[in-house]
C-alpha cells in the first residue's frame, strides 16, 4: 500500500501528520515570497519539514486510510508497519527514497533522516488556483540618471553676512523703484477707466438731444393741393366735395 497518497491528502487539512514508528511531516505557512534575481512571485504556501522523533501513533493516519479504503482500524495499522520497514530497509541500503508530492528522504553521514520537500505542490487551501509568475523588471535607470544630472546642475551659492549688510541703500532703492511702478500702472488705469466714464456720458446727452429734436420735429406742406369739386350726373345736381391728404 502506497501510504503517501493518503500522507499528502491529509496535509492539505493538518498542520502535523505522523506515521507510527517512523515520524511525523509537519506544515508551517510560508508567506508570498519574492526573487529578485529572476524577478519571480510565489504565493502564500505551506512549507513541509520532517521530524524523526515524532514517532507516536496519534490515529490519524490510520484512520484516515481505514475510512479511504474501507477496512478496518487494525488492517490500516498493520499496512503502515509494513511499509515503514520498507522505507526503513530503502533508506539502510543507502536508497533515495522519493514520497510522491511530498518530498525525498535519505540518511546522512550520521545516519539521520535527511528531508527535502517538493515545491510543486501547494497545501495551503487559501492559495488554491494561484501559480508562481514572472514579473519584467522596471527600468529605472533613465530616471535615476536624470536626477543625478539635475542634482549635479543644482548649487547653492552662499552669500556672505558682510555682503549683505554692506550696501542697506540699494534694498530701499529697489523698494522704491518699485514702488513708483506700481503707482504708474495703478494711476494709467485710473486715467483710462476715467476717459471711457466720460466718453459714455457724452454719447448719452448726444443721443438724448437727437431724440428731443426729433420728437419737436414738424412737417408742414408749403403749396397745399387745391379742393377738388366733382359733378354727378343725376337728376338733382349734388356737390361732393374731397380733399386728399398729402403724406397719409
Amino acid at each position: 500500500m502506497k501510504i503517501e497518497l493518503y500522507i499528502a491528502q491529509l496535509l492539505y487539512r493538518y498542520q502535523c501528520v505522523t506515521v507510527p514508528g517512523f515520524g511525523a511531516f509537519l506544515t508551517e505557512i510560508q508567506s508570498a515570497q519574492v526573487n529578485e534575481s529572476s524577478n519571480s512571485f510565489s504565493p502564500p504556501k505551506k512549507r513541509i519539514a520532517f521530524n524523526a522523533n515524532l514517532k507516536n501513533n496519534d490515529g490519524l493516519l490510520a484512520n484516515h486510510i481505514a475510512l479511504a479504503e474501507k477496512t478496518s482500524y487494525e488492517y490500516a495499522v498493520s499496512a503502515i508497519q509494513y511499509e515503514v520497514f520498507n522505507w526503513k530497509k530503502a533508506l539502510e541500503e543507502n536508497e533515495v527514497l522519493p514520497l510522491k508530492n511530498i518530498g525525498d528522504l535519505r540518511l546522512n553521514a550520521d545516519k539521520n533522516i535527511v528531508f527535502t520537500p517538493y515545491d510543486q505542490t501547494n497545501y495551503l487551501v487559501s492559495s488554491f488556483g494561484l501559480a508562481p509568475f514572472l514579473s519584467p523588471l522596471v527600468k529605472r535607470e533613465i530616471f535615476e540618471k536624470e536626477i543625478e544630472a539635475i542634482e549635479e546642475k543644482a548649487t547653492i551659492t552662499m552669500v556672505p553676512e558682510e555682503s549683505r549688510t554692506a550696501n542697506p541703500y540699494l534694498k530701499y532703492a529697489a523698494i522704491f523703484i518699485l514702488g513708483l511702478g506700481m503707482a504708474g500702472t495703478v494711476g494709467y488705469t485710473m486715467y483710462e477707466n476715467q476717459i471711457a466714464t466720460q466718453t459714455i456720458l457724452v454719447e448719452t446727452a448726444v443721443q438724448k438731444q437727437v431724440q428731443n429734436k426729433i420728437q419737436e420735429a414738424t412737417f408742414f406742406i408749403e403749396s397745399p393741393v387745391p379742393a377738388v369739386t366733382l359733378s354727378v350726373k343725376s337728376d338733382k345736381e349734388i356737390k361732393m366735395p374731397y380733399h386728399i391728404m398729402a403724406g397719409v
